[in-house]
């Protein structure tokens, strides 16, 4: 008999067993449970802290909506795209003898409604406790400010479900859910990690030891003296006013700023080949 969780290399047998393993760690029924399959190497990083609590956070998005946007119209949007797009109804929990795992959860999208910024989705609700696994990892609010009309927006999405990239694809599909317009559904992440499931680590390796072989690598920047221990002192902090300036490019300001750095990296290290890899995201952005 066929499993419905393939990937899995699970010490439960049964996919009902498995199921209601999950659905027990997210507080839901095992009838909601659409899909389980391992975290990527990624997503464990993501759920790592990097302070040693063990505890992780959503990151919080804001977008202020014009006076001519209908508010229930967009959330209809965002309501279709979170259902259409697996990855945004995806928990994390620990199963036993599989380690991470996505659990998939058909629910319903819950809003949170203020009256203003500050109250909407604050930073304490967007810690995602060690214990507490098995809880939403994308949470929206919509903030309506005064009479005038103006609204918000707002986003808290974990980094082990999304990135700049995804981001910019999951905002061109709430776009095009709102405007009626012909939409093009996303492939599920699932297939990702298919893939990573089926990477030949040892042919893996030879390709980029053939590919990086003759390489000068420059740090950028250098590290001053000769001592192996030498450990940064100090840090520098240098703060933008105002919204960077991206004109037509669908880049986000993070990627943007990335961008420019390995431009910087490059003309100090004089490389033609400059490339910064983020350690917690699939995509590399050279």
């Amino acid at each position: 008999m066929t499993s419905r969780y393939p990937l899995l290399q699970c010490g439960l047998s049964r996919d009902d067993m498995i199921a209601e393993a999950a659905a027990l760690l997210c507080e839901v029924d095992s009838s909601r449970v659409e899909d389980i399959f391992p975290c990527t190497p990624w997503q464990q990083e993501c759920l790592s802290s990097v302070d040693n609590s063990n505890d992780s956070c959503l990151c919080r998005y804001e977008w202020e909506l014009q006076r001519k946007v209908d508010k229930l119209r967009f959330q209809d949007a965002v309501e279709a795209v979170i259902e259409s797009t697996p990855m945004l109804r995806t928990r994390v929990v620990q199963l036993p003898g599989c380690g991470l795992v996505n659990v998939v959860i058909r629910q319903t999208v819950p809003w949170e409604t203020k009256r203003s910024l500050e109250e909407c989705l604050i930073a304490d609700e967007l810690v995602v406790a060690a214990e507490h696994t098995g809880v939403p990892l994308s949470r929206c609010g919509l903030v309506e400010q005064g009479g005038d009309g103006v609204g918000y927006f707002v986003w808290a999405l974990h980094p082990a479900i999304h990135d700049d990239y995804s981001l910019t694809l999951y905002l061109s599909e709430i776009e095009q859910r709102y405007s009626g317009l012909e939409h093009a559904r996303l492939l599920p992440f699932r297939l990702y990690e298919d893939f990573v499931q089926t990477v030949d680590e040892c042919r893996a390796k030879e390709f980029w030891e053939a590919q990086l072989r003759g390489s000068k690598a420059v740090a950028f920047p250098s590290v001053p003296g000769t001592s192996p221990c030498s450990r940064a002192k100090k840090s520098l902090q240098n703060s933008i006013a105002g919204p960077l300036e991206l004109g037509e490019c669908d880049s986000t300001a993070a990627a943007t700023i990335s961008m420019a750095w390995t431009i910087l990296a490059a003309r100090y290290t004089d490389s033609d080949e400059p490339a910064q890899l983020h350690p917690r995201s699939p995509f590399g952005q050279p």
